[in-house]
């Protein structure tokens, strides 16, 4: 569901026509059963697009055999938060000298000690790879 879906899924494409009911295979007791529901809501094309400087999330391609083994065939990396600071034209590298001044102005004037100013620098830095989705 997305922020202006209508908060319902009531049509399912089916191989012959679209129908108001989703036909499950039969759950039988003390078996796992997974649905899934994917690309749904208005954005799930602009999700790929840059929308909101997310950038393109990670994608799996997920290969599922006649006996219905599966495997994951292919993984493609979603955009970093360092793609996404370039994308906007700011200078990831820049940002960083900016943040550590900012730091060692704080620790010069006491607000900050120097192990705490390294350990945000750090974190800081190493952030910059993160992806933009939650992991």
């Amino acid at each position: 569901m997305t922020c202006d879906s209508d908060g319902k899924i009531d049509k399912f494409v089916d191989l012959r026509d679209v129908k108001e009911t989703l036909e499950l295979p039969e759950w039988k007791e003390g078996n796992d059963y997974f649905l899934g529901i994917f690309l749904i809501g208005a954005y799930q094309e602009v999700m790929g697009s840059y929308h909101n400087l997310f950038g393109i999330p990670n994608e799996a391609s997920i290969h599922i055999e006649s006996d219905g083994r599966f495997h994951v065939a292919k993984i493609v990396p979603g955009s970093k938060i360092q793609d996404m600071v370039s994308f906007a034209r700011y200078d990831v590298l820049g940002l960083q000298d900016n943040f550590q001044k900012r730091l060692s102005s704080l620790v010069t004037g006491g607000q900050l000690s120097d192990q705490d100013a390294a350990q945000l620098a750090q974190k800081y830095e190493s952030a910059a790879s993160w992806t933009t989705y939650l992991d």
